[in-house]
């Protein structure tokens, strides 16, 4: 009978940090229903102020510009809904009702 010891290398331990940073920015998660905030989301994607995003919530596409931060929560202003200019203004958004990409 074989006894597992308290003390014992775990697998991911022996990874070097660097693959480890890599790993994570390929296995990057989609933004549909993280319970992450969108400040964190915004940050692993490379997502900053004037950043353009697309998502579609199943009532067409809308498009966002990212106008600013908090400690938790992403300002933005409503560019387009399902392709036609939109006045929404600037307010509080999240990202996990859709899979946001950057806007091309």
């Amino acid at each position: 009978m074989t006894h597992l010891t308290v003390n014992a290398p775990r697998p991911w331990t022996s990874l070097d940090p660097f693959w480890l940073l890599l790993w994570r920015r390929t296995m990057s998660e989609p933004t549909l229903h993280s319970r992450k905030h969108p400040v964190y989301i915004c940050r692993e994607n490379g997502w900053d102020v004037g950043t353009r995003l697309v998502g579609d919530e199943g009532s067409g596409p809308t498009v966002i510009e990212i106008t600013g931060f908090g400690e938790r929560t992403m300002l933005a202003k409503a560019i387009s809904h399902q392709g036609k200019p939109v006045a929404w203004g600037e307010s509080s958004w999240t990202l996990r009702c859709r899979d946001w990409t950057v806007a091309e």
